[in-house]
């Protein structure tokens, strides 16, 4: 998209999206800014937030604001590499790299909202030029070259199989999100407590605090097995259990998993729990929680 910029124009188009390792979840956004007609020194900075649309559910998603990105407009070239068709003197290009921090309640909305398909995301540009550069002639600049905006917006398609890689690059391609609605769980004080207790755990697991997570783990729990959906006694049989029964089951054993920690004798004296250990107990309790929820709404 090309666009008078100041003295002269850019073309900035953005082309595919990355996803950056290390801690947390970094988007990465790379793109290609062409300029013409700057002089040598001519610098802007670029301020990006980018927006999902066209999600599974209908509904569109704030994914959040890039760090400013700073570009050069315009070099002082020099002859050192001979090329067959080299660019005009007052053309550069520039490889940009926009970054975004995603954090889990962020990523975890945004997956509930997608719901494993395509999506387009809306990249909002908007460019501040801070310098200049260097005139041939000691001509001061006209009023609207001081320091000139403009916004630019493109919308980029992006496929379930590139947003796919985009999870795998962060280590969690197998990741299954689980969202308990806050909303929903104001409806009453126990449903809050749960959801409170559940962020809890998150919490000490993203802090290493793996006893910790067990102990808020097994709050929610306690809250949960009293909202339990069966009401009568729990037939002996497997086979003669109703499904709400089966589930009351299920709450009864993630509260024997996370009380097992807390005995200091036994058979479990001795057990520490390890992160993949708190992750399945929060997570399954998450789930159990939705579940419980949604059942108590039908």
């Amino acid at each position: 998209m090309s666009t008078v910029f100041g003295p002269g124009t850019i073309d900035l188009q953005w082309s595919s999206v990355y996803g950056k390792p290390g801690l947390g979840a970094t988007l990465e956004l790379r793109g290609t800014l062409t300029a013409r007609g700057y002089p040598p020194g001519a610098a802007a900075i670029l301020f990006l937030e980018f927006h999902a649309d066209d999600l599974s559910n209908g509904s569109n998603a704030r994914i959040g604001t890039a760090y400013p990105v700073p570009v050069v407009l315009g070099y002082a070239l020099d002859s050192c590499y001979a090329t067959t068709r080299p660019p005009p003197a007052d053309e550069s290009t520039a490889q940009l790299e926009a970054l975004v921090q995603m954090d889990s309640a962020v990523l975890e909305g945004f997956e509930d909202c997608r719901q494993g398909k395509d999506f387009t995301l809306q990249v909002d540009t908007d460019l501040l030029l801070v310098n200049l550069g260097t005139r041939p002639a000691p001509t001061p600049p006209v009023h609207f070259e001081v320091h000139p905006q403009s916004h630019n917006q493109q919308r980029l398609k992006v496929s379930r199989a590139d947003w796919g890689v985009v999870l795998q690059q962060w280590g969690r391609g197998v990741g299954i999100p689980i969202v308990v609605s806050l909303p929903e769980a104001t409806v009453d004080p126990e449903r809050a407590s749960i959801a409170r207790f559940l962020k809890e755990a998150w919490q000490k697991i993203d802090g290493g605090d793996y006893q910790g997570a067990f102990v808020a783990a097994r709050k929610s729990v306690e809250l949960l097995r009293k909202m339990s959906p069966a009401t009568i006694q729990i037939p002996r049989d497997p086979k003669d259990r109703d499904v709400d029964q089966r589930l009351s089951r299920i709450v009864q054993s993630l509260y024997d998993l996370a009380s097992a920690e807390l005995h200091g004798d036994g058979a479990t004296k001795d057990y520490v729990p390890t992160r993949e250990d708190a992750v399945a107990l929060v997570g399954a309790s998450a789930a159990l929680a939705q579940c419980v929820f949604a059942r108590m709404k039908s």
